[in-house]
């Protein structure tokens, strides 16, 4: 049998990112949660220096980001963001959802995101939005096994960093739409993006997406003395060529703002749910609206709930707040009456991170 103390994770970890040098610290009084030995690089010169003393300070402009850019201490050096084009070189953000089986007419039509940084003008690089399968379990140590890491592609869209409204200054949802929805889905799924770059070319590209606060639900599943690290949010990590899981490996566990535009073809009533940790997302009704709609969501824990209207772009043109809401099924009434005739997208999402976007058609 496979067996985890758990107490020992945080000095258990040889391999992957951790072989570059990022290890776990303290908290830095002014900065966020960790602080790192490692290398850097001087944006202007593209020379690495090893072994400079690196702090992950919070970005000033996001709403609930733990910690994003990665800032040499020394002057004139630019490593980038955790979350994005940083010295670390992850390539690849991948968040896990679940929907009951008894669903069998679930699409993803396409990815609502957040990012942050600095795009120049003009910029050649891009971002291509995926969806997977979710792989088989892998056991990558002999102690314990994941639950299964992003697998096969099922639908995918390319996108240019100078379309994602990218900004150091202010924050707008973006939304890309794959060009022809997933088929129909019958098991978990992953939603993320891959940024393919060159950190030494990469110019005056300097961007991340965004990431929310801890997550609160378990990272792991014990069972006959048995022990699975539940992948949640997941990174590929070139350099050790291998998938890693956020929470478990870099002992970071937050979330990305990924979040998948999910369809149901099935009726209201006949909808079991798509879940994403705390949050079961049942879609709105009726869809078309006229005067008003239903969203329909189920929570597994009390916590706070925005639901964030946009247009087709991501621009927000409607928010609704619903704080303290008690674990269990919620209802919450939206007015479009005033809203023009058109296709809109909606996201929830939760206080713990949590979210699931799906679109909403008024008719008049």
């Amino acid at each position: 049998m496979k067996k985890l103390f758990l107490l020992s994770i945080g000095t258990a970890l040889s391999f992957g990112v951790f072989a570059q040098g990022l290890t776990p610290g303290h908290a830095v009084p002014g900065h966020s949660h960790a602080q790192l030995e490692s290398k850097s690089v001087n944006r202007t010169t593209s020379t690495y220096v090893y072994h400079d003393s690196l702090i992950m300070s919070n970005l000033t402009v996001t709403p609930d980001t733990p910690y994003s850019y990665v800032a040499n201490t020394g002057a004139g050096s630019d490593s980038g963001y955790f979350n994005g084009t940083g010295i670390y070189g992850f390539s690849v953000f991948a968040e896990r959802y679940d929907f009951h089986s008894a669903d069998s007419a679930e699409e993803v039509i396409g990815v609502f995101s957040l990012w942050a940084g600095t795009v120049s003008s003009p910029s050649s690089h891009n971002v291509v939005f995926k969806v997977w399968n979710v792989g088989t379990p892998d056991v990558v140590r002999p102690t314990f096994t994941y639950n299964g890491f992003p697998g096969a592609g099922i639908d995918s869209v390319t996108a240019s960093y100078n379309s994602l409204n990218i900004s150091d200054t202010a924050l707008t949802f973006n939304v890309q739409y794959f060009a022809t929805p997933t088929t129909y889905l019958t098991n978990s799924f992953f939603v993320g993006c891959e940024l393919n770059y060159n950190w030494a070319a990469m110019g005056g590209d300097t961007v991340c997406v965004e990431a929310t606060d801890y997550r609160a639900s378990s990272t792991f599943t014990v069972a006959s003395g048995d022990t699975t690290v539940n992948d949640v949010a997941a990174i590929y990590f070139p350099g050790g060529s291998s998938w890693i899981d956020v929470g478990y490996d870099l002992q970071t566990p937050s979330d990305f703002y990924l979040f998948p535009i999910v369809i149901s073809r099935l009726p209201s009533a006949s909808i079991s749910g798509v879940t994403r940790k705390d949050l079961t997302f049942f879609g709105n009704y009726p869809n078309p609206a006229v005067n008003s709609t239903n969203i329909k969501f189920s929570l597994a824990a009390a916590t706070d709930v925005t639901i964030y209207i946009t247009d087709m772009s991501g621009r927000t043109i409607n928010t609704i707040s619903q704080a303290g809401l008690a674990a269990g099924e919620h209802t919450v009434p939206v007015s479009t009456e005033n809203m023009p005739a058109g296709n809109y997208i909606y996201l929830v999402r939760t206080g713990t991170g949590s979210g699931i976007a799906s679109k909403l058609t008024v008719a008049k």
